[in-house]
């Protein structure tokens, strides 16, 4: 199972730079048929200068230049109707990663069980059909888990911003936009994620047969089964690349930009169901983190910035209202508190 672990890990990287290449063929492609285009373009210009001179008998006056063909701009840039990142996004982002390590720290729950039941057949029965047989097929899956979780969220960054956007756009503009969205939406994330684990409590799967050992369960770790962190941050990432590709063509367009999407989507449901094969989740903790996940990444991108023109003139004229909100938390030797406050 070790040996499994490690290949589906390699694979899994394998396919991280298969994408990368991918993209790289698809933006050449665009720019083939770009040319293409432009120097059919030229060169019937030039063939109805000679027929001029064929019939007159000398080259036409040049009254007007020529005008100089450029190559097409690019469609990969900022649209104007698209609301850039702003000072109180940032603001909030950098508060909240402030607090996650505040929390991260300080935070050491849950000190019991406050979830302490099972979705009937679903995750009883995913567990018993998806869970290693033994130690070792465990632990592979747990490393397979962890490698995915760490790509995942670097996969944004890497794939999306330095590959698409600066090393086959040259466009830091488009760039900072994507890097600015995907810090907020992930710092986001961890946040609900935190949370949701240290305040919650769910006895992981792995004690379920049998019991906390005679010294007790580990007050924190045994009991952070809800949510799914793994789940979560690479539904988030996946959710990032997702709307990156749809909105912005940073491959080129088409079949390489749909592909950046179904990677990303194929690779955190592999993570997710390493988790369940580990048996360190129950399979509702895996599908909650990841809706919550797919949630933030996908769907605020389009709520903050990837704006309909009908929606941002909405915006514009301040017939809509507007909001920021932003996680907060409370907590003192008798207790916590979490919520949202906003401000409208």
């Amino acid at each position: 199972m070790q040996r499994l672990g490690s290949r589906i890990a390699s694979a899994l990287l394998v396919s991280f730079g298969l994408l990368a290449s991918a993209a790289c063929e698809g933006v050449a492609r665009a720019d083939d048929a770009a040319t293409k285009s432009t120097d059919t373009v030229a060169t019937r210009g030039t063939s109805a200068a000679r027929v001029d001179e064929t019939v007159i008998g000398h080259p036409p006056p040049v009254m007007f230049p020529p005008p100089v063909l450029e190559r097409p701009k690019t469609d990969v840039y900022w649209h104007e109707e698209w609301p850039r990142f702003s000072t109180v996004e940032l603001l909030v982002s950098i508060s909240v990663t402030a607090r996650n390590a505040d929390l991260g720290n300080h935070l050491d729950g849950p000190h019991g069980a406050l979830v302490d039941f099972q979705v009937p057949v679903l995750d009883k029965g995913v567990r018993n059909l998806l869970r290693g047989s033994g130690p070792s097929q465990r632990a592979g899956a747990k490393r397979i888990s962890d490698v995915g979780f760490r790509m995942m969220v670097l996969a944004p960054y890497v794939l999306d911003v330095g590959l698409g956007a600066l090393v086959l756009h040259h466009n830091p503009d488009v760039a900072l936009q994507l890097a600015l969205i995907d810090f907020e939406v992930l710092t986001l994330a961890g946040m609900t994620q935190l949370l949701g684990s240290r305040l919650t409590g769910r006895l992981r799967p792995s004690f379920y047969d049998t019991g906390c050992p005679k010294e007790g369960c580990n007050v924190g770790d045994d009991y952070r089964s809800f949510l799914s962190g793994h789940a979560m941050a690479t539904f988030a990432a996946a959710g990032l690349m997702c709307v990156h590709h749809e909105m912005i063509p940073l491959y080129g367009g088409g079949a390489p930009d749909t592909l950046a999407c179904a990677w990303a989507i194929t690779a955190a449901s592999l993570t997710g169901t390493m988790r369940i094969v580990a048996d360190e989740h129950w399979t509702s903790d895996v599908m909650l983190g990841a809706a919550a996940g797919w949630s933030f990444g996908y769907f605020l991108p389009k709520l903050l910035h990837f704006h309909t023109k009908k929606v941002a003139k909405k915006m514009a004229d301040g017939s809509s209202s507007s909001f920021v909100w932003m996680p907060t938390f409370a907590g003192s030797a008798d207790g916590a508190t979490a919520g949202i406050a906003a401000t409208f």
